[in-house]
């Protein structure tokens, strides 16, 4: 729980500095839209399948830590500092430095108890986090254009 704890206090200083570039309905909006997306994956992966899991096996308040901190937290300082309007080169190499950031940060949570494995291997993190990534900053942009579109900016 100490890593778990460390890491909210972790991203809410950092998002605290990270400048803020986004606005704030569509973050709002992708951070939801996200939250939703990440249940629905847990509850095939963790509670049907038992792959992964928060801390331990079955539904915990702890689990909601992730869930509901940690994830939303972590979006919003990847969206806030993503290469919006720059090169495709510019922003692969950013989802690459963000990918590299979050299996790492998920090695950590293996070793501290925050996160098991039970059937999962690291690898599958490795090839999901560049389709949830790049779905969270797609799903902002849309967001983003929809909300200039009905607002006439």
């Amino acid at each position: 729980m100490a890593y778990a704890s460390c890491s909210l206090v972790f991203f809410i200083l950092t998002l605290c500095f990270v400048p803020k570039q986004c606005k704030l309905i569509p973050l709002y909006g992708t951070l939801m839209t996200a939250i939703l997306a990440e249940f629905a994956v847990d509850a095939f992966l963790d509670f049907k399948y038992d792959l992964y899991g928060y801390f331990e096996k079955g539904v915990e308040y702890s689990g909601f830590l992730v869930s509901l901190g940690i994830f939303p937290l972590f979006n919003a300082i990847f969206l806030n500092l993503f290469p919006f309007g720059q090169s495709i080169v510019r922003k692969t190499v950013y989802i690459f430095y963000a990918i590299v950031f979050c299996v790492l940060y998920e090695q950590g949570a293996l070793h501290f108890g925050f996160l098991y494995y039970n059937g999962w291997k690291w690898w599958y993190s490795l090839l999901t986090y560049p389709l949830s990534l790049s779905f969270v900053a797609w799903n902002y942009i849309r967001l983003q254009k929809r909300v200039e579109y009905e607002h006439g900016t």
